[in-house]
């Protein structure tokens, strides 16, 4: 793997306060985007698995990366640590070949703020690749009304602290922390 660094590209900061590191293979669609600038791969956001090719991220992530060529950008999936080069899951990376943010998506007020990212291929599906699954449509919202949620990611731990190079997650009651955009919110 190339070098990475953990720069800012005037987007909110990621990251799970207070969470507990997570193991390989319990959210087998997390999703790690990268952008390749100058030959440094830097981790810029999570995402979520939703189908064979589909990424979903939050749409404020990828308003950079709409202004770049699509082979600067890649995901990598079966992944728990950015930093580990020998993991069993043997993280696969794929290139981002499309993006499309929401039609109505506002940056102002971060309303509709997803986005889908396609990938150049079909990831192989193993214990630690597969797509998240979605309740089917006919459940109807109140059955998760007092349920919490779980967030999670790769991101800064602690307001002041670094990024975390491992994948990390938190139960949560109410709503996720400023800056935990991205990756999934799960029930």
């Amino acid at each position: 793997r190339q070098e990475r660094k953990n720069e800012s590209l005037s987007i909110p900061a990621f990251r799970i306060i207070d969470g507990e590191e997570s193991f390989p293979g319990r959210w087998p669609w997390m999703a790690a985007i990268f952008l390749n600038i100058r030959g440094i791969e830097q981790f810029i956001c999570g995402g979520s698995l939703i189908g064979p090719r589909h990424i979903l991220t939050a749409a404020h992530f990828i308003t950079d990366v709409l202004h770049r060529r699509m082979n600067t950008v890649s995901i990598r999936l079966g992944d728990f640590d950015l930093e580990e080069e020998d993991e069993p899951s043997l993280p696969e990376t794929i290139r981002v070949v499309e993006v499309r943010q929401h039609p109505h998506y506002n940056n102002a007020y971060f309303y509709h703020d997803l986005a889908i990212m396609i990938l150049g291929r079909t990831p192989r599906r193993s214990h630690y690749v597969m797509p998240l699954c979605l309740p089917p449509p006919s459940v109807r919202f109140e059955t998760f009304a007092h349920m919490k949620a779980i967030v999670a990611g790769w991101g800064q731990t602690s307001i002041d602290g670094e990024r975390s190079a491992v994948l990390r997650d938190k139960k949560k009651r109410k709503n996720a922390y400023r800056g935990d955009s991205g990756g999934p919110l799960m029930l």
